[in-house]
């Protein structure tokens, strides 16, 4: 999630979002935080309230590792993965209580939405969510553009700021934004951005621009790491990431050549 010279503390985030009769949880967070994540569900979302899971990195533990025990501590109506099996996805653990084995009768299914599809939060479709795939992105991943709260939740991009310790505060504001260029680059390069040197970015840039074109992005939410709060830092922050993306990668059809150690 860091790179190797990262010190301090960051968030790990799940973020639920409540319209009507229904919730969404967006990631389910590590095992470590199986505890808190429960009790903070079971306080924020009525038992007779339908609760339904977003993942958008179906792939990742901090994505899947409480859907076990969510789905087996309360019914969840509905799953949305990158692929038809989640709960086989997430079926990683060792305890036999937290297991989700073919024979487990509370199973909900998987919903595989398309690029650029709306899902809805709420039964009367009110609160819409925008669900696509970035072009920055590794693994499967989705990012989700929250109509109603012109929130963009990000998952492992826009994931770098971090804080001294554990006092925060946990977001980035246009009063507090400390974080330089050089950390956004050693974020990049030291976590699952390394091969962006050399890479032909052009897709990758257009398809920020296109994004920022097509959302009133107000904030910045991803699945680690302080959330971006308010347009200008939204902005400041896509132009930094943007550039340097640009700065690290190739010009489109360049050739690599030949290095001592590899390739560049």
């Amino acid at each position: 999630w860091h790179a190797p010279s990262a010190r301090g503390l960051a968030p790990m985030n799940c973020y639920l979002l409540t319209a009507g009769d229904r919730a969404m949880l967006c990631d389910t967070g590590l095992t470590i935080h199986r505890d808190a994540l429960l009790a903070q569900v079971d306080a924020a979302v009525p038992a007779e309230r339908e609760l339904s899971v977003l993942l958008l990195r179906q792939g990742e533990f901090d994505a899947m590792c409480n859907l076990p025990p969510l789905v087996k501590h309360r019914p969840v109506q509905t799953i949305y993965g990158q692929y038809a099996d989640a709960p086989e996805w997430a079926d990683i653990h060792t305890a036999p209580e937290l297991r989700m084995s073919d024979e487990f009768p509370g199973k909900p299914p998987t919903i595989v939405p398309e690029n650029g599809e709306t899902i809805a939060v709420d039964g009367a479709g009110e609160r819409r969510l925008d669900i696509f795939v970035p072009a920055l992105r590794l693994l499967g991943t989705y990012w989700a553009f929250d109509h109603q709260t012109g929130t963009l939740f990000s998952s492992d991009s826009f994931s770098y700021a971090i804080r001294p310790d554990a006092s925060g505060p946990w977001l980035v504001t246009a009063d507090d934004d400390p974080i330089a260029a050089a950390d956004v680059e050693e974020h990049l390069l030291g976590t699952r951005y390394w091969w962006l040197p050399g890479a032909d970015v052009a897709a990758i840039r257009a398809d920020l621009a296109a994004i920022w074109d097509r959302y009133d992005i107000q904030r910045i939410a991803p699945g680690f790491g302080c959330v971006l709060e308010g347009r200008a830092i939204a902005e400041r922050h896509w132009t930094m990431v943007d550039e340097i993306v640009g700065r690290l990668g190739r010009a489109p059809g360049a050739r690599t050549t030949a290095a001592a150690g590899g390739s560049r």
